[in-house]
């Protein structure tokens, strides 16, 4: 920290920038400036507000930087190098510090070389966000901007501020799981028990800056130079892993014995932390407190992610109907499982009113079963035979997995909501209703499978996170005062090409 009377370095440069390079500015340079950008943004503790009296010994001092498009430097780039040069090289009692590396950090610069040296890019279109690690992304987004009129600068600085693409986040969650896991929940206590304390210790070193940098991607935040990292975690506000890193760095100093078992502890504590945070925030599926157990699921979400919500509806309906041909009747194929076109407007209509969590979700779990052999859609039939043919549901009821009667409860509320808003569609388009399925279960036989029956048998099928997003899509579509029914038929409507549900019922009519 910076003592009582020391001015940090951020304060430092723009009380300079201020008195005195700003009036040379002014005076020189007055009418490219509201053509440049003027901060302290890149390499360097002070841009991170993390400079102490230790950091003065080095590349710290009063300064600050100046960045220009490719043309403007082209005009003035020289003249301004020699202008700026020429600045007091001490103030307030401050002297620049500089190394071989410090004429890199501050002055005036092209925005594309300053970029292009920092992160390989000054086009954030086109950052490669797999190769370009953290600290550098965070040297390209960090301090603060004095001015920048035209704002070419700032687009790039603080798009790169926002974080990583969510396809990116969810592979570094992916990998930082797996790190925490293999060296904190697996290995320390393999070499523990083999009698190696030294690499024991050594692998759980790598498990707490592990679980530091994990903290950070949690927050979608780039991760420091490791001589920051302990600095910037305490600031992230996940006090629980706070207190494990705590108990885990102490139990360096127990014997054996007690390292292990406060170890296997703590780790246990850290898994359940982080999966209970990841689930609440609907980015894995389940609480399983064994982090390495998640890897799998994330990496598979993070290749989704990079699918439009077009291509994701798409991707539903096709993998659905390859699951649809596996599905055996009794009495024999359904015309309906060779209709590839009505399939995927009927499919699609839905899944287009779904959010993009939803649609991950759902392609992730419905992937995940199958992969596995369990059909879904085969699930989804059979369970509506509990109304349709009763005698013959018994006969299969215990191959489908268990549904808790606390699950069930969620389900029939579902049900009731969807419901009402299916009947308050069909007052307003009776046409339409007249021909889509019967509405109510009561209306069940071996022949005709009503909506609610449907709904009930569908939703039936969907694990506890994605029975979870949908019940809290139905009551945002309550509260908006929108209704599921008329938009599932809207897109059903457009999909077949007409205009718009009027124009739709008035070809029904015919």
């Amino acid at each position: 920290m910076c003592e009582k009377n020391q001015l940090n370095g951020m304060k430092l440069s723009k009380m300079y920038y201020e008195e005195y390079g700003k009036p040379m500015l002014e005076r020189d340079f007055s009418e490219y400036m509201d053509r440049m950008a003027v901060g302290l943004v890149g390499k360097g503790s002070d841009c991170l507000g993390y400079d102490d009296t230790a950091s003065m010994d080095h590349d710290w001092g009063p300064d600050f930087c100046i960045w220009l498009t490719d043309d403007v430097y082209d005009e003035i780039g020289e003249k301004l190098v020699k202008a700026y040069e020429t600045l007091p090289q001490e103030y307030m009692g401050y002297k620049k510090t500089m190394t071989a590396h410090y004429k890199g950090r501050r002055g005036v610069f092209k925005i594309s070389d300053f970029f292009n040296k920092l992160i390989n890019s000054s086009d954030y279109e086109n950052i490669n966000w797999r190769e370009v690690p953290d600290y550098a992304l965070l040297n390209a987004s960090n301090g603060v901007i004095y001015r920048d009129d035209l704002g070419v600068f700032t687009e790039i600085h603080d798009g790169i501020a926002k974080g990583f693409p969510e396809d990116i986040l969810y592979l570094k969650l992916a990998d930082d799981l797996a790190h925490v896991s293999q060296t904190g929940q697996y290995n320390y206590a393999r070499i523990m028990k083999r009698g190696d304390r030294l690499s024991a210790d050594l692998m759980l070193a790598d498990c707490i800056r592990y679980i530091m940098i994990m903290a950070h991607h949690m927050e979608n935040k780039y991760v420091p130079h490791d001589k920051w990292i302990a600095k910037s975690f305490l600031s992230l506000g996940h006090n629980t892993l706070e207190e494990c890193v705590r108990k885990l760095h102490s139990s360096f100093k127990m014997d054996d014995e007690t390292a292990l078992i406060c170890v296997n502890k703590v780790m246990e504590e850290v898994g359940a932390y982080t999966a209970g945070v990841l689930y609440n925030r609907d980015i894995i599926s389940d609480v399983d407190t064994y982090l390495d157990f998640h890897s799998e699921e994330l990496a598979q979400k993070a290749v989704y992610l990079g699918l439009t919500t077009e291509e994701l509806v798409h991707q539903i309906a096709k993998e659905e109907f390859t699951a649809f041909d596996k599905v055996r009747n009794e009495g024999g194929r359904a015309s309906c499982q060779d209709d590839w076109l009505t399939f995927r407007v009927m499919r699609e209509s839905q899944y287009m009113t779904w959010n993009r969590t939803m649609l991950i979700q759902y392609l992730y779990d419905f992937n995940r079963e199958f992969k596995i052999g369990h059909n879904l859609i085969t699930e989804k039939y059979g369970r509506m035979m509990e109304s349709t043919a009763p005698e013959k549901y018994q006969e299969i009821a215990d191959k489908f997995p268990f549904i808790s009667e606390q699950k069930k409860a969620v389900i029939e509320q579902i049900v009731e909501v969807q419901m009402a808003m299916l009947e308050a569609f069909g007052q307003g388009y009776p046409t339409l209703a007249d021909n889509t399925r019967s509405f109510h279960t009561y209306e069940d036989n071996m022949m005709n499978t009503s909506y609610e029956t449907y709904l009930r048998g569908e939703i039936s099928t969907y694990s506890d996170k994605m029975l979870q997003l949908y019940g809290r899509y139905v009551v945002e579509f309550l509260q908006s005062g929108k209704n599921i029914a008329k938009e599932t038929i809207e897109n059903t409507a457009k999909l077949y090409g007409f205009d718009d549900l009027d124009a739709f019922a008035k070809k029904s009519r015919a």
